[in-house]
């Protein structure tokens, strides 16, 4: 089972109301480029290589990587238990060849991988012009 997240997921309360993050992960979620943001929407160093990806405009397709356990139980499935990492490689192994760590942000711009909050936010402000192409 997966943590809520859109309305209509099974985890969704329904006292939750999505907000403009939500629709910008449905609308980059189903983006067909070849570049991918893996990225949770509740982690704040995520959070900065994504606000970074925006708006810089990139065009990139974000892929959901939730690190935790799922809980039913607990409001949106959402935990802090960290998943060993066996199970984030079973889970998400994509992922994982980008960041052997487990950890978000990570970036994979057509098979050049990059992870780490600072480094991904130090490349896309020019540490290195061209590394992503602007929508």
């Amino acid at each position: 089972m997966l943590a809520a997240q859109k309305p209509g997921d099974a985890l969704w309360p329904s006292h939750w109301i999505p907000a403009e993050g939500e629709n910008t992960i449905a609308k980059r979620s189903q983006s067909s480029s070849s570049t991918l943001l893996y990225c949770s929407w509740f982690c704040p160093f995520a959070q900065r290589a994504w606000i970074a990806m925006e708006e810089k405009d990139i065009d990139y397709k974000y892929v959901e990587v939730n690190p935790y356990e799922v809980d039913p139980k607990e409001e949106g499935g959402y935990t802090k238990k960290q998943l060993p990492i066996n199970e984030k490689k079973r889970l998400f192994p994509d992922f994982l060849a980008v960041n052997p760590n487990g950890l978000v942000p990570a970036l994979d711009n057509g098979g050049e991988k990059l992870y780490e909050s600072l480094q991904v936010t130090s490349q896309l402000n020019g540490t290195a012009i061209g590394w992503c192409s602007a929508a």
